[in-house]
């Protein structure tokens, strides 16, 4: 999910020109084929991308839209079936002082097992996280909260990409499967002026570079 800069899909706006940035990474990295969904008042863009990246079928469903704080019911329509099986959720916008952090992690499909990494590239966005996502797994999956998801955040704020964004490099790390990375080296990739890190892989099913 990318979140627009201001209140419209102009060309010039940085949400959209993230959004932009994101489709056309990983469209090239996966040789895929891409489709449009249905816009709406609240959607400005949906599209989905498959394609293949070493020797892997992948499927990339990436959305342009408002405010998080203020998703309406169309979103969720839409959202949460994407993520139901979904491996990789990643949010890129402003945090709304919290308010779009919490309105993107209260929304989405939690399956008992499914092994996620959420990515929330917003300023400060670690700092704005509540127990209401980690409850939720929590009771999907017997007791285990983070056991089956690993969040990447920021303790400071995060500026807008110039050119390749943050969740594309993420999404390249995790798909090169012939050269598994731990998240250490994954994160030496982020802007480190915005300070990520990792919450919840102590205890998860899969551990990156092993």
């Amino acid at each position: 999910v990318v979140g627009l800069d201001g209140f419209s899909d102009q060309p010039t706006d940085l949400g959209t020109r993230d959004f932009e940035a994101l489709v056309r990474d990983v469209t090239a990295l996966s040789n895929g084929t891409v489709t449009e969904g249905a816009k709406t008042d609240f959607i400005y863009r949906d599209v989905t991308i498959r394609g293949t990246v070493s020797g892997k079928k992948y499927e990339h469903r990436v959305f342009l839209a408002g405010a998080m704080e203020i998703a309406p019911a169309e979103f969720e329509a839409r959202f949460g079936p994407a993520t139901t099986d979904a491996n990789v959720v990643t949010y890129d916008g402003h945090s709304g002082l919290g308010k779009n952090i919490r309105g993107i992690t209260s929304r989405g499909t939690v399956t008992p097992g499914q092994y996620q990494v959420w990515f929330l590239d917003g300023c400060n966005s670690l700092g704005y996280l509540d127990d209401d996502f980690t409850a939720k797994r929590r009771q999907a999956n017997g007791g285990q909260d983070t056991k089956f998801v690993d969040i990447i955040g920021n303790g400071l704020p995060s500026l807008w990409p110039g050119d390749e964004t943050t969740s594309f490099r993420l999404i390249r790390s995790l798909a090169d499967l012939a050269h598994p990375k731990t998240y250490s080296a994954i994160l030496e990739e982020f802007p480190g002026n915005q300070v990520p890190a990792v919450v919840g892989d102590e205890d998860n099913a899969f551990k990156p570079g092993h």
